[in-house]
């Protein structure tokens, strides 16, 4: 079997070794010494030169014998005294120490030689370099390593060394590179590293260690998981959390006073709604006091009126009687001269009163005709102005003017006046509804005033929105789920060009409002929408918006929006993502664009976005302040044409009452009044006359005395009469009395009234929402449609008083208490007016800072899960699985070997119910689910079979936790042995020869003395280097052996050289003279080393053994 085998190796300054050229042998070299001689220094410099491996002295180390732990600088500069930190070569008598390692190597098959070594130079602080070279075809000879200088022998640096022998010096990974192909092994570098702890571990393994020790130590290759990635990720999820504890707290601290808000404001409404009620009582009050005023009004009018028509049908009666007592008293003036007198006297009297009657009447019809001729003239009823026209009105006291043609002018003329109080009336009606819904707007407006002074988002136009939000909230709690819907518009800090805002929120419209949640959380939410009484919104199909690759264009409107969180930018980049931001010029230049215009290019067709859909703003903080500026400007206006409606309406009742006051004064006039006042005073002058003549003559017969009873009874009879007719008449004037004295209070009344509905209507403006409730309350109330909604006690105000004053005092303290942990320039307004400086305070933290916060936790808990997974779990799983397979492979080659006793490996993953087995179990549930790409689990794949997910999540909880917990303690030796992937497994070795067939050796005799594990521990060792080398066809065969064979016996030792040769390994042994024969018969070249001091090593007599 062919090999590249180390032929020599020349040393220049390397510890005690000044300038030393060391020979070897193909097969089997001893360098012998005692301790301390540097036996294993040259071991140590042979695997840098040809691996890089800088892991020096393993088993002086392990022993805890002569100099200890060594590194490169106490190499080349040949430390003495480690204690004191004393050099054979130190810096301030060689500030630059060169130092050189070549190895010759001679290729069997090719007949050549060629020089593999490294060049290094250590300054004053340590290694400056360290440059490999290699001469092909050339031998040490070949080569000059020193000059001399002023007679002395000098090494060459690393720059002289590469001109004088024309060689290119490489950087180790390039040079190890290169060495490895030139000595046949053709390793990638990132594999040489297994090779050189493979051959570290036969170098120095422990004999005594035990099976467990053996095989984790020397055999599999030590892979430690990056445990620190996985506490850095907790450590800095702890450090989040700790943020975001802060911020919930202090999110906690303005909820608590936002709460202590509300209670108070809640209380002083009740307080104000109280208020109101007590206003609108007065306004009652003065309402019923002047509708009972008008209804006597009315009721003495109808009473006027019955009474006139009976005392002019008295008046008929009167007047018959009056005629047929003139008849008889006409006879007897004709017998009697001084009865006729009498009668003639009264006939006078009665003609005055009558006179003085009709006069009144007359009067009356002449007022009438001045109201009628006022009302028209102010209310401008048209055909009203037609009939006056017509000069019927002024005619009503003409005595020449049948009294028929005046009663149908004034049936014509109430006719129309009614009929104008009713267009008036209807008018009024109209202004009512009007004014009733500007009103209504008013009060939205108001409120949407109210809510932006507070720094509160305006979600007017979202009801159904939040209802369904409330209830998907509700639920989380109930399921105990530490989760909150949001509407999407929630989520955006802001816009960050103000000129786009019309154009993106019209075009967004009513998506602004969708509601989001988690993806983990949307089944949920998605049920409770298949059950709502809400279920006409948009809620965000997270679970598959955020396993979208969604595109966005670099000049997308999405980019122009502000947005911590994740799945609310998912959701705009969805809407805004593929829409080009450009100027309107260019918007038909794209098949998806839009201008801050409102123009907009969409499904090949270009249009405006109609700017008026906005009702409301609500991306960003500054939207409230826009709502604000919005809302204001419109109440204006609103107030501006309820003013104008309230003068309209004043207008109108003015109107409508003078109509009505008017109409009420239609009445039974005596048309006639004028005519027949006329009449009567022509009678009462002639009545006059007649008596002066009955005082001249006077006649008496019996005739007389009959027509003067008839008289007496018909006198009689008429006095009745005109009695009953003066009652009547009295009882007419004292209702017109007690109608003119109600009249004069119902102005009093209306006065009153006014003012209080003028008070009623300022808490109206100042408080529209609070004003129609309160209004709302006690009408149901006073109906009997409520128990509740009347006024408060005197006693509940008080408390309620007292509460609000407390509330007040409690708000404060809060205040306080919130900016004493501020820095001045962050404390908040104190008081009850500040709760907008709140409000915004907390939208700042809830958007910019937790969300931010949230989403880095996120983010971090993702990482954490795939570091756990990944770097952590299915690492350590991986890594055990290929061990395994080594072991395998590694059992074959031992399956090979022709030796009298057979030994294999029995590990195995543990299968018991340490914390080990738990990871192992669950990467391979891991494992079975595919999930090595994926972030999450796959619950539902085919390959958990009949692990359930609640399982899968339990375990997964045991595991971090078990981890968490490691952490959180600190204890570094532990977290070292349960990232170590040697640890999830058992060992054993099996022993198969004519007596045992698979016996454990850990039970056999001679065990735990170390003596019965040697030739197996170096078989095993061995075979796991040969399984490397007999893969290569030609390649260097090397094994490095310290101290070997402790505790063999001799004939154990032979068999041992035996299987190397058998093997063609190159072995060479470091060992003390003790072992030189019964080793040193069996080597080509032994190599004694001599210490004259421990700077000086030299080489001794080499001997040389035929093979």
């Amino acid at each position: 079997m062919s090999k590249i085998g180390l032929r020599e190796v020349k040393l220049i300054n390397w510890y005690g070794f000044i300038n030393e050229n060391i020979p070897l042998s193909e097969n089997m070299t001893l360098i012998t010494g005692e301790n301390e001689s540097g036996k294993s220094t040259i071991l140590d410099a042979i695997k840098y030169a040809y691996t890089g491996d800088y892991k020096f002295n393993e088993a002086t180390s392990k022993n805890n014998t002569g100099t200890g732990k060594r590194n490169l600088v106490s190499y080349t500069r040949c430390l003495l005294d480690p204690s004191a930190g004393i050099y054979a070569r130190p810096a301030d008598k060689m500030p630059s120490v060169f130092t050189h390692i070549a190895l010759e190597y001679y290729d069997e098959i090719n007949q050549n030689s060629f020089v593999l070594g490294v060049v290094l130079e250590t300054a004053a602080a340590g290694i400056k370099t360290s440059e490999w070279y290699a001469a092909e075809k050339k031998t040490l000879k070949d080569l000059d390593f020193t000059y001399e200088e002023k007679g002395q022998e000098k090494p060459y640096d690393a720059s002289d060394f590469q001109k004088k022998n024309g060689l290119k010096l490489k950087n180790k990974k390039d040079g190890i590179t290169l060495f490895m192909q030139m000595t046949g092994l053709k390793l990638p570098y990132q594999e040489v590293s297994a090779y050189q702890r493979k051959l570290r571990n036969i170098m120095a393994y422990n004999p005594a260690a035990k099976i467990q020790e053996f095989i984790k130590e020397s055999v599999l290759e030590e892979h430690p998981v990056k445990f620190e990635k996985l506490k850095d990720a907790k450590e800095n999820i702890e450090r989040i959390n700790n943020s975001l504890e802060l911020i919930n707290q202090e999110i906690q601290d303005l909820d608590e006073i936002l709460e202590n808000f509300g209670e108070l404001e809640k209380q002083q409404k009740r307080l104000l709604i109280d208020d109101i009620k007590r206003k609108y009582q007065k306004v009652l009050e003065w309402q019923e006091k002047l509708q009972n005023a008008e209804e006597i009004i009315e009721k003495n009018r109808l009473q006027c009126e019955e009474l006139e028509k009976k005392i002019r049908a008295q008046q008929e009666v009167i007047r018959n009687a009056q005629e047929q007592h003139e008849k008889v008293k006409d006879s007897l003036q004709k017998m009697d001269a001084s009865q006729a007198i009498e009668a003639s006297r009264r006939a006078m009297e009665g003609y005055e009163e009558r006179l003085q009657k009709l006069r009144g009447e007359a009067a009356m019809l002449e007022n009438f005709q001045r109201i009628v001729r006022e009302t028209v003239e102010d209310a401008k009823v048209s055909e009203a102005e037609q009939l006056l026209d017509s000069g019927m009105l002024e005619k009503l006291v003409d005595s020449k003017t049948e009294a028929a043609e005046k009663q149908l002018f004034l049936e014509k003329l109430r006719r129309a006046l009614q009929e104008a109080r009713d267009a008036v009336m209807q008018q009024k009606y109209s202004i009512e509804d009007e004014l009733e819904k500007i009103q209504k707007e008013c009060v939205l407006q108001n409120e949407i005033l109210e809510a932006c002074k507070k720094k509160k988002a305006d979600f007017t136009f979202a009801g159904e929105q939040l209802a369904f939000i409330k209830e998907i909230n509700r639920e989380f709690e109930q399921l105990g789920i530490d989760e909150q819907a949001k509407m999407a518009c929630e989520y955006v800090i802001g816009i960050k060009d103000e000129d786009w805002r019309n154009a993106i929120e019209a075009f967004l419209g009513i998506h602004r409002y969708a509601v989001i949640v988690s993806p983990a959380a949307f089944d949920i939410a998605n049920r409770m929408l298949d059950k709502s009484g809400h279920r006409y919104i948009e809620l965000v199909n997270t679970k598959r918006l955020m396993k979208k690759e969604l595109t966005c264009e670099e000049d997308a409107v999405f980019h122009l929006l502000d947005i911590q969180n994740s799945y609310a930018a998912a959701y705009f980049k969805f809407w805004l993502g593929r829409i080009h931001a450009v100027p309107v010029e260019e918007v038909p230049s794209y098949d998806n664009a839009m201008s801050k215009e409102g123009k907009l290019s969409r499904n090949m067709a270009v249009t405006y976005i109609n700017f008026k859909k906005i009702k409301s703003y609500c991306l960003g903080e500054e939207a409230i302040e826009l709502n604000r500026i919005a809302a204001q400007k419109r109440l204006n206006l609103l107030e501006k044409e309820e003013t104008e409606l309230l003068t309209k309406q004043k207008t109108q009742q003015q109107k409508m009452d003078s109509l009505r006051s008017t109409i009420d004064n239609f009445r039974e006039f005596n048309l006639d009044a004028h005519r027949e006042a006329a009449q009567t005073e022509t009678k009462l002058c002639e009545e006059r006359k007649h008596y002066n003549e009955l005082l001249e003559a006077q006649r008496n017969n019996a005739e007389f005395m009959a027509l003067a009873e008839q008289l007496s009874r018909l006198g009689r009879e008429l006095d009745d009469r005109t009695k009953r007719q003066k009652e009547m008449s009295r009882k007419k004037d004292r209702l017109e009395v007690d109608t003119e004295s109600k009249q004069n209070d119902s102005i009093e009344y209306r006065r009153h009234l006014q003012e209080a509905l003028d008070i009623l209507d300022e808490e109206r403006i100042m408080h529209a929402s609070v004003h129609e409730k309160a209004i709302e309350e006690y009408d149901r109330f006073r109906k009997g449609e409520a128990k509740i909604g009347g006024l408060m006690k005197q006693n509940s105000r008080e408390r309620l008083q007292s509460s609000i004053a407390n509330l007040k005092s409690m708000l404060q303290g809060r205040q306080m208490n919130y900016n004493n942990r501020k820095p001045q320039e962050e404390r908040l307004p104190l008081g009850t007016d500040a709760e907008g400086s709140y409000q915004k305070r907390k939208r700042k933290i809830w958007i910019d800072d937790l969300q931010g916060i949230q989403e880095k936790m996120r983010e971090q808990t993702r990482k954490y899960e795939d570091i756990f997974k990944h770097e952590f779990v299915l690492s350590i799983y991986e890594h055990a699985r290929t061990a395994l397979s080594d072991i395998r492979e590694i059992n074959k080659e031992l399956r090979k070997l022709k030796f009298s006793t057979q030994y294999q490996f029995d590990v195995k993953m543990l299968r018991d119910h340490s914390d080990y087995t738990k990871v192992l179990n669950y990467a391979e549930y891991l494992q079975s689910a595919n999930d090595l790409f994926d972030d999450q689990i796959s619950f539902n794949s085919s390959g958990y079979g009949k692990y359930e997910k609640d399982e899968i999540e339990k375990r997964e909880n045991e595991i971090k936790n078990i981890i968490n917990k490691m952490i959180d303690k600190n204890d570094l030796s532990e977290i070292k042995r349960f990232a170590d992937y040697r640890n999830y497994m058992s060992y054993e070795i099996l022993v198969t020869d004519d007596t045992i067939k698979e016996g454990k050796l850990s039970k056999t005799v001679g065990y735990n003395s170390g003596a019965g594990t040697q030739i197996p521990y170096t078989l095993i060792l061995s075979a796991a280097l040969s399984m490397l080398y007999n893969a290569r066809v030609n390649s260097v065969r090397l094994i490095f052996i310290d101290e070997p064979f402790e505790k063999m016996s001799d004939h154990n030792i032979k068999l041992m050289l035996d299987f190397f040769k058998a093997q063609n390994f190159q072995v060479i042994f470091c060992a003390p003279p003790n072992r030189l024969e019964s080793i040193g018969s069996e080597c080509g070249v032994i190599i004694p080393l001599l210490k004259l001091k421990k700077e000086d090593m030299r080489i001794g007599k080499v001997k040389f053994h035929e093979q």
